[in-house]
């Protein structure tokens, strides 16, 4: 049936071996096996191929028929012999490896690193067991330079982050890179860098990619969502699999953060050296220029008293008339020089503003309070008084008022200023000048607004109002 010929793909007879030539193959391929191997009979060693004679340097003739223990460390033979019995009555297959570090002694001493699978074998009604022996010298040294690398790495303060150059895959990272990026390491592993890329910024391309010596400013994205400012030095190097991207990252929000609060602090040394210079200026103004042109005014005064021309008389009231103009407009420049000088809480800072803002106006404002001024935060303080000291200019300026008053209220919605006066009104003003733009300039910055229109008292009234910043947690 279909003849003689073979199928395909099926060996002729002849070439399969029988039964007499079995147990010589079977010799052949132990023998030539490129791990070693031995045969195990109640803890006796009955045959070992030539692979193990090679990696534990005896002959099998010192080896056939002598105890297994003839091959384990001295430190860990007695030991072995009672693992050796308890597998005896429980056997069962032993893949390589699980997790086991194992020795084996050669014949000179040395111990060498093996990984060994063991399986149960039944022949003839013997119980025996065959063990498969891999020297893992190379691939152990290998892993004990990775840990050292790794435990080197980990005691660097900055993060370590090691990327395929090709693929752009993370391959290792040290532990502060796992406490900068929010993931443990086996996710890190393996990882797209893309991944810690912050959506602003794909389009310059996946981060820690970048080849160069030179110091580069990176923002990485966290596990967290939080984008983190840092600089990258990026070194490329040959890998198992290709070049690879050691790129040592280092977080700078702390420096960034100190230098923008030492740009601040020389601002405000500016801002401090500014207004002190200011206050010198009204100072010398005050206490000479205004003393000068007051003593030039009585000196006029007390000529006219003794004048007996009546064209004199009248010339010299006028000139007096004229210095008190001047007077008048200097003590208005020195109220304005003076600025936002902070002496203490808001409410006396408010006072006395408006205290001496009773020079420029030839009258003393009226002032009401209400809430607490002195819970507000220092920044705000500053614009209220401002906004306070640019209405009384303007009123002092433009209004010719008899009276002012001044109201200063907090709630939780917010901080209102009123300041009312009973001069000309907003419509009697002709050239109003850039108060109303400082006054504006500075409610939006706080999310305000500001008001002119006309008072209860028929002249003008200002209204500055602004919310209350959010409190901040923590």
């Amino acid at each position: 049936m279909g003849g003689d010929r073979p199928r395909a793909g099926v060996r002729p007879a002849a070439a399969v071996p029988d039964l007499a030539t079995a147990e010589e193959w079977c010799r052949e391929a132990v023998e030539r096996f490129p791990d070693g191997m031995l045969l195990v009979e109640d803890g006796v060693v009955i045959h070992v191929n030539a692979t193990l004679e090679t990696m534990s340097g005896w002959n099998r003739t010192d080896l056939v028929g002598h105890p297994l223990e003839t091959l384990v460390p001295e430190a860990v033979r007695v030991r072995h012999t009672g693992l050796r019995r308890g597998y005896a009555r429980a056997p069962r297959s032993r893949a390589m490896g699980e997790g086991l570090h194992l020795s084996l002694q050669r014949a000179d001493g040395v111990l060498v690193p093996v990984e060994i699978a063991l399986a149960p074998l039944v022949v003839a009604g013997r119980r025996m067991t065959i063990a498969t022996v891999r020297d893992v010298t190379t691939r152990r040294a290998e892993e004990d330079q990775r840990a050292r690398l790794a435990l080197i790495l980990d005691l660097v303060p900055d993060s370590v982050v090691v990327v395929h150059h090709a693929t752009g895959r993370i391959e290792a990272v040290n532990r502060a890179a796992t406490t900068l990026l929010g993931y443990p390491t086996e996710e890190l592993r393996g990882m797209s860098t893309t991944e810690l890329t912050p959506p602003d910024d794909v389009d310059r391309g996946p981060v820690l990619c970048t080849d160069g010596h030179d110091l580069h400013p990176q923002r990485l994205l966290t596990r967290a969502g939080e984008v983190v400012d840092c600089e990258v030095h990026a070194s490329r190097l040959p890998g198992a699999e290709g070049e690879v991207l050691v790129n040592v990252v280092r977080d700078v929000r702390s420096r960034l953060a100190l230098e923008r609060r030492l740009r601040e602090s020389e601002q405000a040394q500016q801002r401090l050296a500014l207004l002190e210079e200011r206050q010198r200026i009204a100072r010398e103004l005050h206490d000479t220029v205004i003393q000068d042109v007051i003593g030039v005014g009585m000196e006029l005064s007390a000529e006219v008293d003794r004048a007996t021309d009546h064209e004199r008389q009248q010339r010299d009231l006028d000139r007096i008339t004229r210095l008190e103009e001047v007077t008048r407009n200097l003590r208005r420049a020195i109220f304005e020089l003076r600025g936002s000088a902070r002496r203490g809480s808001a409410v006396r800072e408010v006072t006395d503003l408006v205290a001496e803002a009773s020079r420029v106006l030839g009258h003393v404002p009226s002032v009401t309070f209400a809430g607490a001024l002195d819970g507000l935060p220092p920044e705000l303080v500053d614009d209220v008084l401002a906004a306070l000291r640019e209405a009384l200019s303007n009123t002092a300026r433009h209004a010719g008022a008899a009276r002012t008053e001044v109201s200063l209220t907090v709630t939780e919605d917010g901080v209102t200023l009123v300041v009312d006066d009973d001069g000309v009104g907003p419509a009697g003003v002709e050239h109003p000048g850039d108060g109303l733009g400082n006054l504006e300039e500075r409610a939006r910055r706080h999310g305000g607004t500001v008001e002119v229109g006309p008072s209860p008292q028929d002249g003008t009234r200002v209204r500055w109002a602004c919310p209350l910043p959010a409190p901040t947690s923590g």
